[in-house]
């Protein structure tokens, strides 16, 4: 088993550590960890094995006491996983630690393996938790404490070791313009052991021939017994997908590419789907007038000369989750919604935006074509800002004018939209259906305030 050395530090927010990966808490303890590793190992029957730890503290940190104690793995926790318990193999000789600055302290975890355990995997969790004395440190009102977990992972013998699973739920996500189709796989291993799993899902065409397959990357960590994951894949096909039911097959396989189980799902094709765009970057310079457009000129931004003082790559890409703030009221999410990303900061003149909208949009919206809008997301003020939006049914286009880009989606407004509405620069060198700031009674006030000021000092002198 390898060793590893990790720097633990301490922030304001208590985070657990587990394996290889840690998060830190509060102010500026500075705790070393070594082995800082799972206890990855194959046990037999009868047979005693020791761990020891070795925690230290930086030389200039306060004292600090930590309670340690072996709890069960969450994973395998329960009736169906009880069994897979590691809990009663591990003693430890100290029940808490006192670490002193500059200095390191031991402690050393006896597993004990009974002389007829049976088969497969046995795990656990040794617990280390920061004690914080009622007088807390030094912060008000925020708990801060470190939390450390080590996992165990004992195999018994590396006989007798099941590695079987079932997929026990397969659906689709509805198959919505402009989103990849999603298909969830539920998997649970059935065996006794643990072990890692890849996922594998064709997506067939309306003769079942394969359109494409999806590849999962391998996973992190392995499968407990018992444990239940869940595996999304998102399908976005070149072109567009006529009406009709395609079907899908998802595989779980091992490690090592032995087939687990796979099950058979479909989704179903209602109208017109038109896939999701690929990302597009292009450079916009001050002396010319550019384009930034997808492929097929479904989204379309018109940069005017001058629009920015200095050359910008400026990317163009499809957002697929739909974790996007809070929606005003009277306002529906329709489906396209992308973010336009490299510029920094206003523009000196407006960009103008031509979005096309499709048949899902159009239904989300009731049949009311003039009821969809184009709106940005404002993340200084997190919220959505409706822009006065033109709607060209010829071309089934939605057009407004920006001095911003950032996140934008497509929406369906009904009746009074409880939002703010959106301001241009009043200099675009388009048309647009945004009003200028009034600016003129701005500078006429300043001049105004110069020359009272300017009067001022004449008198005073």
């Amino acid at each position: 088993m390898k060793a590893y050395s990790s720097i633990i530090r301490k922030y304001l927010i208590c985070i657990t550590i587990v394996g290889f990966f840690f998060l830190v808490s509060t102010a500026s303890a500075t705790i070393t960890f070594d082995p800082f590793s799972t206890i990855d190992t194959t046990v037999s029957p009868g047979e005693t094995v020791s761990h020891t730890m070795e925690i230290g503290l930086g030389k200039l940190d306060e004292p600090m006491k930590m309670d340690v104690e072996v709890i069960e793995d969450p994973v395998i926790a329960g009736d169906s996983g009880s069994q897979f318990s590691a809990v009663n193999y591990i003693s430890l000789d100290k029940s808490s630690i006192i670490l002193e600055p500059g200095k390191t302290n031991s402690i050393s975890a006896k597993i004990t393996v009974p002389s007829n355990p049976g088969g497969g995997g046995r795990y656990a969790i040794i617990h280390f938790e920061e004690v914080i004395s009622e007088e807390g440190s030094g912060f008000v009102g925020v708990a801060s404490k470190t939390v450390i977990n080590i996992k165990v992972r004992l195999t018994l013998d590396g006989k007798n070791l099941i590695h079987e699973g079932i997929i026990t739920n397969l659906e689709s996500g509805e198959a919505t313009s402009n989103q990849p189709i999603t298909i969830v796989t539920t998997f649970q291993n059935s065996g006794n052991h643990h072990f890692k799993i890849l996922n594998d899902v064709d997506i067939l065409d309306l003769n079942g021939e394969i359109i494409t397959t999806i590849s999962s990357d391998e996973m992190l960590s392995p499968i407990l017994p018992s444990q239940v994951v869940t595996m999304e894949s998102s399908f976005s096909s070149e072109s567009e997908l006529q009406q009709g039911q395609y079907s899908f097959k998802s595989r779980v396989v091992s490690e090592d590419g032995t087939l687990i189980d796979e099950k058979e799902g479909s989704f179903e094709i209602k109208e017109a789907y038109v896939p999701p765009f690929q990302p597009v970057t292009q450079t916009i310079t001050p002396s010319e007038e550019s384009v930034l457009s997808t492929d097929d000129g479904r989204i379309r931004v018109d940069f005017p000369r001058g629009a920015l003082l200095g050359a910008v790559d400026v990317t163009l890409e499809g957002i697929v989750q739909k974790n996007l703030g809070v929606i005003p009221d009277n306002c529906a999410l329709a489906t396209n919604w992308f973010r336009i990303s490299g510029i920094t900061g206003l523009l000196a003149k407006d960009a103008t935006l031509n979005v096309a909208y499709c048949d899902d949009d159009v239904s989300i919206a009731g049949g009311d074509v003039g009821s969809l809008i184009l709106a940005r997301w404002d993340d200084l003020d997190t919220e959505w800002i409706i822009y006065p939006t033109s709607v060209d049914k010829a071309t089934k286009t939605l057009k407004t004018t920006a001095n911003q880009m950032g996140t934008w989606a497509v929406m369906s407004a009904s009746g009074d939209v409880a939002s703010p509405q959106a301001e241009s620069t009043g200099n675009t060198g388009n048309t647009g259906s945004q009003e200028a700031t009034p600016l003129s009674p701005i500078l006429s006030l300043a001049a105004v305030l110069v020359v009272a000021v300017g009067l001022k000092m004449r008198r005073e002198r």
